[in-house]
């Protein structure tokens, strides 16, 4: 056999020798690790009905076309309790709605000098909402219609009416969910109610809720919430 056919044996003898061990070697090592998965962000959503409860402290500054006295002037406080009902849609960090809340106690004003009151019974409001949501805590601003019964006390004579005012109501809020289904919100509400006449033996008093001041606490319970 010529030199230059062993020379070629030899080689190819080698390459069938390195190409086995980098099969072998191939077949030896592990399959390479899975990527990881993908990381979606999860953020709180707030689409979808909730009722709640809610406790007022309320703070009223007016005055009244007296039967004629020395001061015109009625100031005073007080607390309320009640319940809310609402809805929600969410797009993006957008949240909208409308709310409506039913409020029962008693907001005095009282004239320290003609001893003339006033109390708010009751108070109701139907408000829409739109707000920013930065996950789990809603910030947000409020308007809409309110309607109280309010009444005029004239000790001097003994008497008492009730009449009901109506008007409108602004404020802002921020409010958290602590849980899924569970938020707490804090807000404060600022209304103006029209004039009602008071009519009485001794004449007639006319007054409105010209500031009524609301800061009010509140759980909303959310009936499906999305985990």
């Amino acid at each position: 056999m010529r030199k230059s056919q062993v020379l070629w044996l030899l080689l190819a003898s080698a390459a069938a020798s390195g190409l086995a061990a980098t099969t072998a070697n191939a077949v030896d090592m592990p399959p390479p690790p899975p990527p990881p998965p993908e990381y979606y962000p999860t953020f709180h959503d707030w689409s979808g009905p909730y009722i709640g409860v809610l406790g007022t402290v309320g703070f009223l500054e007016t005055d009244y076309t007296p039967i004629p006295g020395p001061d015109p002037e009625l100031n005073g406080g007080g607390g309320m309790f009640g319940a809310m009902a609402g809805y929600n849609f969410q797009m993006g960090t957008f949240v909208g709605g409308i709310e409506g809340d039913f409020s029962y106690g008693q907001i005095n004003a009282r004239n320290t000098l003609d001893g003339v009151g006033y109390d708010i019974g009751w108070l109701a409001t139907v408000r829409g909402r739109i707000g920013y949501a930065a996950d789990r805590t809603l910030y947000y601003a409020t308007g809409g219609l309110a309607i109280a019964e309010g009444e005029m006390k004239l000790p001097a004579f003994g008497e008492s009416e009730t009449e009901t005012h109506y008007g409108f109501v602004v404020g802002a809020g921020l409010e958290h969910a602590f849980l899924d289904d569970v938020s707490f919100r804090l807000e404060y509400l600022y209304a103006q109610l029209d004039k009602q006449r008071y009519n009485f033996s001794a004449g007639v008093v006319d007054t409105a809720l010209d500031d009524l001041h609301l800061v009010r606490a509140g759980v909303a319970w959310y009936l499906n919430p999305h985990y």
